[in-house]
């Protein structure tokens, strides 16, 4: 089959995006934010499975890949973190700080994003802003692990190793600190 110039550009951009995207994932170091961006612009998964892993929502997936779709890919992953995405960014903070044993503070949570008390209520409750950030969290490192294993090697056969020599990298570094503190409750 063959390309016509549009279609060929087309599929180049598209590529390079996907590669982008994949670029962040792999790097470790982008903010959560950004790699949940990174992550639904990636995904095959269906919007409402994958609006729960992300505890983003549908209508942010739907959004993120409609603007990926419209080529706005470069000025998604620019663009400063929304409401939503401060709140879950600012909560994680608070239990990593806590060492996963403390419930996000609604009122420190507040004063971090400039919301009102009673709005970052009705929009959650302690409880479900801690399910939230964790499975987020989780989604996050399981999508950077994979990236970094794919990035690692081509090999099938190689990628045990890769699966070695990511985990032991991650196991050193604050990352690891911090990933334990948001596992799972017992």
């Amino acid at each position: 089959m063959m390309l016509t110039a549009t279609e060929g550009r087309t599929s180049a951009t598209a590529r390079l995006e996907r590669e982008r995207f994949a670029a962040v994932l792999a790097d470790g170091t982008a903010p959560d934010y950004v790699s949940i961006r990174a992550i639904v612009a990636l995904a095959d998964e269906g919007d409402d499975r994958l609006a729960r892993f992300t505890a983003m929502g549908r209508e942010f997936v739907t959004e993120v890949r409609r603007r990926v779709r419209a080529g706005d890919a470069s000025n998604l992953l620019a663009e400063a973190p929304n409401q939503l995405e401060r709140i879950l960014d600012s909560a994680t903070r608070q239990l990593i700080a806590s060492g996963g044993r403390r419930l996000p503070v609604i009122q420190a949570l507040a004063r971090d994003t400039g919301m009102a008390r009673r709005t970052l209520c009705k929009l959650y409750s302690a409880y479900e802003l801690d399910a939230a950030c964790r499975r987020r969290a989780h989604t996050v490192w399981r999508a950077r692990f994979e990236y970094a294993v794919l990035a690692a090697t081509n090999d099938p056969k190689r990628r045990l190793l890769a699966v070695i020599d990511t985990l032991d990298a991650w196991v050193g570094t604050n990352r690891f600190r911090a990933d334990l503190a948001l596992s799972a409750r017992s």
